[in-house]
């Protein structure tokens, strides 16, 4: 079983353009898993939007909470899957009043692959989507609502020439007013496993760790919801830096955890150390990741586990509880 992407702020988004933002209004996540939505304003199609990391899959599903800035949503396509840097497949709403929704391949023209029936977007109300994308011919696309199945085509031609595999998706808005047009975004998941009553839980440093090498004010400076605001520095070498972290909850019968992402903001000056490495303290040995080079403008990186570097089986939440993520300055 595979993650391919997980992106819960927009740290973890290695492409964001235009208007995009955290957004902490009530009922645009679920403040039990995140801290915030990510919101994609509204304007013309193309211009504010999020894309995944890539990936190579002929079968995936996508997961994630949405909120929606109109309760008569209109027909801009918010959600598209690309392969070979062309849009194959795009989700939009076909009619606003009763809301419809649509997936369309694009293969020169659209063609409809299925419509659900009426659907009721609430005001501040998030709404979790589930989908279901399998190429070829006959190929499936299936839609999930609440979990409940609004579309199911498992018929559809899912091939275009030169085409075997789909390898990222882009998150949009669904009209051009930038508030009603607005869609908030959080929980994504794109995974080649069944995602229906998946979740993404987002937590965030609350102390200092074992290592405090670096200059600055500690966990309180590490806030990706305001990064650049606070930071820290280090002006030597693999000098490290590690916190402790708000408890992650217990698992519910049948749960398991299938990746942890760490996400950090980082720069460089022009001397001192130029790379980092991201690391995972477990069980009291540091998992490093590869050193990555340092731009002087600050990005964002991520690093993943699969699995428990200290058992190399699934996390468990106690582990997590009792490791510590950090990052190494290197020369």
């Amino acid at each position: 079983m595979t993650v391919f992407f997980q992106g819960a702020e927009l740290q973890d988004f290695p492409v964001k353009v235009g208007n995009v933002s955290h957004s902490t209004n009530a009922g645009s996540y679920n403040a039990s898993n995140a801290r915030c939505s990510i919101n994609v304003a509204g304007a013309a199609e193309g211009t504010n939007y999020l894309e995944t990391s890539t990936y190579s899959s002929a079968e995936l599903w996508f997961h994630a909470l949405v909120n929606f800035g109109s309760t008569t949503p209109f027909n801009l396509n918010f959600l598209k899957w690309y392969s070979g840097g062309a849009e194959r497949l795009a989700l939009r709403f076909s009619q606003s009043s009763p809301a419809r929704l649509e997936i369309r391949k694009l293969d020169g023209t659209y063609s409809s692959l299925g419509v659900s029936g009426d659907v009721t977007i609430g005001a501040a109300q998030s709404f979790k989507l589930d989908i279901l994308v399998k190429l070829g011919n006959p190929g499936s696309v299936r839609v999930y609502l609440d979990n409940i199945p609004v579309i199911a085509n498992d018929a559809a031609n899912l091939t275009w020439s030169g085409v075997s595999v789909l390898d990222k998706m882009r998150l949009g808005n669904i009209d051009t007013s930038m508030s009603s047009g607005a869609v908030r975004w959080s929980e994504i998941i794109v995974a080649d496993w069944n995602t229906i009553n998946s979740k993404l839980v987002t937590r965030i440093p609350n102390a200092n760790g074992t290592y405090s090498e670096w200059s600055g004010a500690g966990y309180t400076a590490l806030n990706e919801l305001t990064p650049a605001a606070t930071y820290m520095t280090s002006g030597t070498a693999d000098q490290r830096v590690s916190v402790g972290l708000t408890s992650f909850p217990a698992l519910a019968g049948g749960e398991r955890i299938e990746r942890v992402q760490v996400a950090a903001n980082a720069l460089r000056d022009a001397s001192g150390p130029q790379k980092e490495n991201i690391f995972y303290r477990v069980a009291g040995a540091d998992n490093h990741r590869s050193d990555r080079t340092l731009t002087v403008s600050a990005a964002d990186y991520t690093e993943a586990w699969d699995m428990s570097p200290a058992t190399s089986t699934y996390w468990t939440p106690t582990e997590l509880n009792a490791s510590e993520p950090g990052m190494r300055s290197r020369a």
